[in-house]
Formats: structure tokens, sequence, C-alpha cells
């Protein structure tokens, strides 16, 4: 995604930057950027990220 694309679009959009060095999956919130749990990630697909370590 473009950082015009991203900036259109803040709600639905994360950025990341540095290295991510955890193992295992991370699911995140695109909308608050706050980690959330797998269940909550399985109910909300279009607006959650999940991360792999």
């Amino acid at each position: 995604m473009t950082k015009s694309a991203a900036k259109r679009s803040p709600r639905t959009t994360v950025v990341e930057s540095g290295s991510n060095k955890s193992s295992g999956k991370a699911y995140r919130s695109a909308i608050s950027g706050k980690y959330v749990t797998k269940g909550t990630a399985q109910r909300h697909p279009n607006t959650t990220v999940t991360e792999s370590g």
C-alpha cells in the first residue's frame, strides 16, 4: 500500500516500522492499533491485522 493510500484511509490502515522479532501470531485492530485476542480477530476479520513473528 502506498503512503498516499494509507493517508486516505487512516481508520483501516496500519503502518509498521522496525522489525517484529516475536514468534507466533499476534492480532491487532486496524482501527485502534491495539492488540486483540484471536477470538476478536476471527469475529472481525475485515478490521484485524494478523502479524506473524
